[in-house]
């Protein structure tokens, strides 16, 4: 079996899905700051607020929740992929120990076992494992809602303890986290943004994970033989 191919394929798709998807919410918003049919004539009102604002919001939420369901799409073939790798390619197994920390997030136990089986620190390989892993963290934010005013999530204290400078988060949030003017803390957390270029960003680095592990794959070789020694023992 090609896991990479099949990974590969699962990737485009995502990609794709996006670009398709959002277009419509796209047009939306274009139409309505034009003033194009169907929204060439506003009705009248007193209150100051731009015309069809609420249509543009509802746009532009959507666009949200299509960033964040494909995430969500990219977490799972992710997590495919490694356990394919594990149960197909290299056939190993995580003992009690792994099997606990898994629960809490599996990208950090995988990369850890890689990296021993493949003989590398990853510095090398220049994937950027802070991204992959907040994939995760963000799949998970995602799926559960904690306003039921809104779907815009926060991020979490656990993610931002981590990661202190999210990468799913509005622009201009991490922008003045970065620039200290936004004190993150218990009752002030960034909001989720899954914005195409981040989504992109994200699809590559996994992309690029599947590929460095395809390209060093013989590596493994002195795993293999160390293995095999230990059960002949």
């Amino acid at each position: 079996m090609d896991i990479r191919w099949f990974l590969k394929q699962r990737l485009n798709f995502i990609r794709s899905h996006y670009d398709v998807s959002v277009s419509a919410f796209l047009d939306r918003k274009r139409r309505i700051e034009e003033g194009e049919a169907p929204f060439d004539n506003p009705p009248y009102s007193e209150d100051g607020e731009p015309s069809f604002l609420a249509e543009w919001m509802d746009a532009d939420t959507s666009i949200d929740l299509v960033g964040l369901a494909c995430v969500s799409l990219l977490s799972d073939a992710l997590k495919l992929y490694f356990n394919l790798i594990k149960q197909e390619e290299f056939r190993f197994d995580f003992d009690e120990s792994v099997k606990k920390v898994l629960k809490n997030g599996f990208v950090g136990a995988f990369k850890d076992a890689l990296g021993e089986i493949l003989d590398t620190d990853w510095v090398e390989s220049k994937i950027d494992f802070a991204i992959i892993e907040q994939v995760v963290l963000t799949r998970n934010l995602g799926q559960h809602g904690s306003d039921l005013t809104s779907f815009r999530v926060k991020v979490d204290a656990k993610t931002i303890e981590r990661h202190p400078r999210p990468f799913f988060v509005q622009p201009e949030e991490a922008e003045a986290m970065a620039n200290g003017e936004l004190l993150v803390g218990e009752w002030l957390r960034p909001t989720l943004k899954i914005s195409r270029a981040s989504l992109i960003a994200a699809i590559d680095e996994v992309e690029k994970l599947s590929d460095w592990v395809e390209k060093n794959r013989d590596r493994a070789l002195p795993w293999f033989n160390a293995r095999r020694a230990k059960r002949q023992m």
